[in-house]
């Protein structure tokens, strides 16, 4: 895809090889031959989704800040948002405080944050609501599902997350045959979302008759990865029909060294590496993809 505003981040192989692989697992599946498909759930990666932000702050960075807002609006991706001076107020919104008791990431004081679509497709389709083409992520690969009968939202669905944050380990407080509330710790930043895929596998496994297929890029992988690694084997049977890795940053990635160093501004000239720097230190997903000791020589 044509986005730039990565640190490693968003980016799609090739579409004839992206639809290539695509297209052997899906006729691989004896149900399409019979006039059906099987379900497919798309992961994005870092930075692969949309995020809004609600704001009711007490102070603000700059005098054109907004200080307070009466509905959410889109926090990425606006490309308005990194003009010069701007992007001042917009790293003061979406970076992530750290709480020392918690040990978990939180927003800043009179800041709100949610991730868009759930279960929909337009929010990592389009990383830019306007549908602006350097925000064009996953449409392509949608719109040629939906050209082989998939319908968005229903048979083929998006799980958007909100990519700033990495997830902690789950702690077994009950038996784990069905994941509730009550199993996870309370410190995990992102729980209710791995909840809310499980419920999702299910719903599509119900609804369209056979398991699930996930297709995963990126950073999604890894979330992919650690949400299937906590369900029973017996789950995995049932409701995975197949996991599709794209683009899999398994050994972690060499540039968050600079990312977390000197910052990186993706050659964006209006943005300086040091000034976006803050905000992408204090994304743990930052962290969580730094190079591993075992995939990388000394």
């Amino acid at each position: 895809m044509g986005l730039h505003l990565r640190p490693y981040r968003v980016g799609l192989l090739p579409d004839g090889l992206l639809f290539l692989l695509l297209l052997l697992m899906l006729l691989a599946d004896p149900a399409l031959l019979a006039g059906r498909h099987p379900p497919v759930v798309l992961v994005p990666g870092d930075l692969g989704n949309q995020l809004e932000a609600k704001l009711d702050k007490p102070t603000v960075v700059h005098y054109l800040c907004s200080k307070k807002t009466e509905s959410y609006f889109t926090i990425w991706l606006n490309l308005e948002l990194l003009l010069p001076v701007i992007i001042d107020c917009w790293i003061d919104n979406i970076r992530l405080v750290y709480n020392k008791t918690s040990r978990a990431t939180q927003f800043p004081d009179g800041v709100d944050v949610r991730v868009p679509g759930f279960g929909k497709t337009f929010s990592l389709e389009f990383l830019d609501p306007s549908k602006s083409s350097v925000g064009s992520y996953f449409h392509t690969m949608v719109e040629s599902l939906v050209g082989w009968g998939y319908t968005r939202g229903e048979d083929v669905r998006g799980a958007p997350y909100d990519w700033r944050r990495a997830p902690t380990q789950w702690f077994r407080l009950q038996d784990p045959s069905h994941l509730t509330p009550a199993w996870l710790w309370p410190a995990d930043e992102n729980g209710p979302y791995f909840l809310a895929l499980r419920e999702m596998i299910e719903e599509m496994y119900q609804l369209y008759g056979g398991p699930v297929v996930l297709v995963a890029h990126s950073m999604g992988n890894m979330y992919t990865l650690y949400f299937l690694q906590r369900q029973p084997q017996a789950w995995k049977d049932k409701y995975i029909r197949a996991f599709v890795s794209l683009g899999a940053p398994w050994g972690g990635v060499a540039k968050t060294l600079r990312v977390l160093a000197s910052g990186d501004n993706n050659r964006i000239p209006v943005i300086g590496p040091l000034k976006i720097r803050e905000q992408q230190r204090s994304a743990v997903s930052t962290s969580w993809l730094l190079p591993y000791n075992y995939t990388w020589s000394p």
